[in-house]
């Protein structure tokens, strides 16, 4: 906990200028080279930064006692996920033109009609960073190797494709009607969950879904008058989200670029307000927590 800290409080020194307020803003791709706060001898990833690390160890030690330097990372108890990514609508990045390759090569959008919204699409932000417990179902696929399921990848990879209010809605689902109290082996969010490290994890949280919630200051998911999980596109249900050529099972807007680019800004100006607001959050509860004073 004490190197967590120190870790925070020098990069608050050395590159905020000593004013922690700045980290809401900042920019981790400025990481990818770092050899102290970014990932070091490892791939870059926002998510998986030493700074993230530190981050989620200061934020949430309180709450998971297990959690410290050594058991967050690849591997560990404890990993970092990021929430809303370019996985299911916008493709890969491209160099480039600077954009997703789902803008350019499938749809033909020029670079200069999303350049705006994709510049200020701020997903490199702390408040788009989540932290999971990261115990795995292990895996046979049908050429035999194996492979391993944790939260993390299940909800980027096994229909979800990353959009994260489905992750939410199923969350809560699986922490209502209780955890499991084994794993049938299938790769469920419920199986996932009964695994003892993931298990436990919720059990700080009371196997609540408001608590869990509440403690990753992720509230303004929820729809104030409702309490439900504001969903990312605007009257639709989840059967009709859209999504990339890439992901052909699920349903194509291929050949309605209209549409496409409407859904696009919707995604960005919707989850940017979440990770502003949260990132605002995450630095008023590390300034109750004297990080960055003098």
């Amino acid at each position: 906990m004490k190197t967590s800290k120190e870790l925070l409080n020098n990069f608050v020194r050395e590159r905020l200028g000593g004013q922690v307020d700045n980290l809401a803003t900042y920019d981790m791709e400025k990481l990818k080279v770092d050899k102290t706060y970014g990932c070091p001898g490892r791939r870059f990833e926002y998510d998986n930064s030493n700074l993230v690390r530190a981050l989620f160890v200061v934020l949430w030690h309180g709450v998971l006692p297990e959690l410290n330097s050594d058991t967050i990372g690849d591997g560990k108890a404890f990993r970092g996920d990021t929430i809303h990514t370019s996985g299911a609508l916008l493709g890969h990045w491209d160099d480039k033109t600077g954009l997703y390759d789902g803008l350019n090569k499938r749809y033909d959008v020029e670079p200069e009609e999303m350049r705006e919204y994709i510049e200020n699409w701020p997903v490199s932000r702390i408040g788009n960073m989540l932290l999971l417990p990261s115990q795995s179902l292990t895996t046979v696929c049908a050429k035999g190797k194996e492979g391993h399921v944790t939260i993390n990848t299940f909800r980027g990879f096994f229909g979800w494709h990353d959009y994260f209010d489905r992750f939410l809605v199923e969350l809560k689902d699986a922490l209502d009607n209780g955890i499991p109290k084994t794993s049938t082996g299938e790769v469920s969010l419920p199986n996932l969950l009964s695994l003892d490290g993931n298990r436990n994890y919720f059990k700080h949280f009371d196997c609540s879904f408001e608590t869990w919630l509440d403690s990753m200051m992720l509230n303004d998911c929820l729809d104030e008058k409702t309490g439900k999980v504001k969903r990312t596109f605007n009257g639709l249900d989840f059967k009709d989200y859209p999504y990339h050529s890439r992901y052909r099972s699920q349903k194509s807007i291929d050949n309605d670029r209209k549409e496409y680019k409407s859904r696009v800004r919707e995604f960005l100006v919707t989850t940017g307000t979440l990770i502003h607001w949260r990132s605002k959050k995450m630095v008023a509860r590390l300034k109750e927590l004297h990080i960055g004073e003098k």
